[in-house]
C-alpha cells in the first residue's frame, strides 16, 4: 500500500516521506491567523493565555467563567443584558473579516486539498447577516478515494507508537492553540454563534485535546491480564469514519477525531455542510502537525448523498457520529460488520427544588436552553419545577428571555 506519513527528524524508519501529491491537488496552504494583540482584542477579552507549562506542554488558564460572566452577568432578572448577537467591537469584526479571505479548498485528501470536478455545491452564508460566504463543491467519487487512502494507510499508523502518535496529536494541539482566535471568529461568522461563546468553544476543543492525551498514553499501554498470566493489549479497528454535527465544529470533532486518531486508526471525516469552512480550518491544523497522508482525510458536502454514501461504504469498519437519534438508527442499518458509536441527542431536563437559588436557576435554564440557537443536544428543554416556587421561577425565565 501507499506509504505513510513523512520524514522528519527523529521520524521512525518505518515513517516515510509522503508520496507526490496527485495531479489536481491544491499544496496545503494555510491563512494567516493574525498577530496576537488581534487575537486578545476580540469580544470577551483573553480568554484561556497560557499561564504556565506541565509536563513540557502548555496549560489553559481557568478562564472561562471570567469570559463567561463577562458576556452575561449573572444579576438579579432585571438588570440583566443576554445580548447574544454580532460582537459589538469593531476590532473583533475587522478581526473576523481577516480570517475568511481564504475561501474553500476542496476535499482533504492523502496530505493535499483536492479540487477537481463537482456533483453538487452546499452554500454558506453568515446567518447574522445572510451574505454568502463561499459555495463549496462536493464529489461523491472522494469518497471511495478517502477510504482507499485510509485502508492503504492503516496498517503503517497502528504500527507507529503510541510515543510518536501522541507527539503528533501534541503539536497539532499547539497549533490548535496558537489558532484560537482565528477559528473562534470564523465559527462565529459561520455557524451564527455569538463571538465570546465561539471563543470558550476554541479554549474548550484545546483543553479536551490536552487532556485526552495526558489519559491516552495509560489507557492505550499494556496491562497485565487479572485471571492469567500474560498482559492485555489493545489493537486498532482500522478505518474509521467520523460523521459530526454543527453545533460545534471545533470542540465535537476533536472529541471523536483525536482518540480515534491516537488509538492507531485511520479516519475519513464527514463534517457538517454548514460549516464547511470552520472544518477546513481545522483539517489546515492537522496538516500543519503533519499527519501522515491518508490517515486523516475530509471529505466536504451534504448528509445525503456523500454522508450516507460515506457511512455505507463497506470499507469502513467503524462509524463514529454525533447526530440525531434518527441518524444513529439509520447508522444501525449499515453493513453488518461495521461497528457503531454514535452518541446521539436527547431531552435536556432541569430540575429546580423550592430552595434552590431562583434567580441563578433561571440564569442557567435559560442560557442552557438558548446558547447555539438552542441547537446542542445537552440544551435544556425540560424544566421539572417544585409547584411552591414555580409562578416565581416561570416569572425570572419569562424576564430574562425578553431581554435576548
Amino acid at each position: 500500500g501507499r506509504a505513510v506519513g513523512r520524514e522528519a527528524e527523529g521520524d521512525p524508519p518505518q515513517v516515510a516521506r509522503r508520496p507526490p501529491r496527485r495531479q489536481g491537488r491544491n499544496p496545503p496552504t494555510h491563512a494567516t491567523h493574525g498577530d496576537a494583540e488581534a487575537a486578545r482584542g476580540l469580544a470577551g477579552g483573553s480568554c484561556g493565555e497560557r499561564v504556565g507549562r506541565s509536563h513540557g506542554r502548555g496549560r489553559i488558564a481557568a478562564k472561562a467563567a471570567a469570559v463567561a460572566r463577562g458576556a452575561a452577568d449573572r444579576s438579579p432578572v432585571g438588570s440583566q443584558n443576554l445580548s447574544w448577537g454580532a460582537p459589538r467591537d469593531r476590532g473583533a469584526r475587522a478581526f473576523m473579516d481577516r480570517t475568511l479571505l481564504t475561501r474553500h479548498k476542496g476535499d482533504y485528501l492523502a496530505s493535499s486539498f483536492f479540487q477537481g470536478g463537482a456533483d453538487g455545491f452546499v452554500d454558506t452564508v453568515d446567518p447574522s447577516t445572510g451574505v454568502p460566504l463561499d459555495r463549496v463543491p462536493f464529489r461523491l467519487a472522494a469518497v471511495g478515494e478517502a477510504v482507499a487512502d485510509a485502508r492503504a494507510s492503516s496498517s503503517a499508523w497502528g504500527a507507529v507508537p503510541v510515543s510518536q502518535r501522541l507527539e503528533i496529536l501534541r503539536r497539532m494541539c499547539d497549533l490548535l492553540d496558537g489558532r484560537r482566535g482565528e477559528l473562534a471568529a470564523l465559527v462565529s461568522r459561520e455557524s451564527g454563534k455569538a463571538l465570546w461563546e465561539a471563543q470558550l468553544e476554541a479554549v474548550a476543543a484545546v483543553r479536551a485535546v490536552e487532556l485526552m492525551l495526558d489519559q491516552g498514553a495509560a489507557i492505550l499501554a499494556d496491562a497485565p491480564h487479572p485471571n492469567a498470566q500474560g498482559s492485555l493489549r489493545r489493537r486498532t479497528v482500522g478505518v474509521v469514519g467520523v460523521v459530526t454535527p454543527f453545533p460545534y465544529p471545533l470542540y465535537v470533532p476533536i472529541q471523536l477525531l483525536v482518540p480515534v486518531l491516537l488509538a492507531g486508526n485511520t479516519v475519513v471525516w464527514k463534517p457538517s455542510s454548514q460549516v464547511p469552512l470552520s472544518s477546513q480550518r481545522l483539517a489546515e491544523v492537522f496538516d500543519s502537525a503533519r499527519i501522515p497522508s491518508g490517515v486523516l482525510s475530509m471529505l466536504q458536502g451534504p448528509a445525503d448523498p456523500l454522508g450516507k454514501a460515506l457511512v455505507r461504504n463497506p470499507g469502513l469498519d467503524m462509524v463514529v457520529a454525533a447526530c440525531s437519534a434518527t441518524t444513529a438508527r439509520a447508522l444501525r442499518k449499515g453493513p453488518s460488520r461495521q461497528r457503531v458509536w454514535a452518541q446521539a441527542g436527547g431531552k435536556g431536563w432541569a430540575i429546580v427544588c423550592a430552595d434552590a437559588d431562583l434567580d441563578r436557576a433561571a440564569y442557567e435554564v435559560v442560557t442552557s436552553a438558548f446558547l447555539t440557537g438552542g441547537q446542542r443536544c445537552n440544551a435544556t428543554s425540560r424544566v421539572l419545577v417544585e409547584r411552591t416556587v414555580a409562578q416565581e421561577f416561570l416569572k425570572r425565565v419569562v424576564a430574562l428571555t425578553g431581554t435576548m
